[in-house]
């Protein structure tokens, strides 16, 4: 059954309306010029419980998209044919002291707010470990904002600890990590 959603949404300079059909969907690397739009997503979806108590340049410093993790092809999107709105995002980081433990960081991972419980999210984050994988790497490890651990224990995440929040100091993060198979 086709899942629909309208949005309306202004997006460079004109008006859209977006219907989802998860069978159009795809995915595409990530281009320099995203990277603006790619940060504001990831501060946006921050606002969606109205839970960030830190100022909107503190979560810009957290989330933003940098061109060299753009370079190194570190960053997907999923995108839609006919829309012009970004529908979700990850990116992964490389650390050199990870890849000796054959780890990879999944640094962020978001689904435009208008298009979250259709699916999207499990699709982001299934992309990310084949990435992970292609790349050579065994085991994922995140951090994850407090209302996302539901959803990465569906995906078979096993929380390793909690951290504390600079977005909102009485909810801490929680540390995931996953085996890549």
């Amino acid at each position: 059954m086709l899942k629909k959603i309208f949005l309306c949404c202004v997006f460079a300079g004109y008006l859209e309306a977006c219907e989802l059909n998860p069978d159009l969907i795809y995915f595409a690397p990530a281009q320099q010029q995203d990277r603006a739009l790619l940060t504001e997503l990831a501060i946006d979806s921050t606002d969606v419980h109205n839970k960030r108590l830190a100022p909107k340049f503190v979560a810009r410093l957290i989330f933003t998209i940098t061109s060299e993790q753009i370079a190194a092809g570190l960053v997907e999107k999923i995108l839609q044919p006919n829309c012009a709105e970004i529908l979700g995002f990850y990116a992964l980081r490389t650390n050199p002291q990870d890849h000796a433990q054959q780890k990879i960081e999944l640094r962020l991972l978001f689904v435009n707010p208008g298009y979250i419980k259709h699916g999207l999210g499990s699709k982001l984050f299934q992309r990310a470990q084949a990435h992970s994988q292609a790349l050579g790497y065994k085991n994922l490890y995140w951090i994850s904002d407090p209302d996302a651990q539901d959803f990465y224990r569906k995906q078979g995440a096993i929380q390793t600890g909690k951290g504390f929040n600079l977005l909102n100091f009485f909810s801490p993060v929680v540390l995931f990590s996953k085996p890549i198979s």
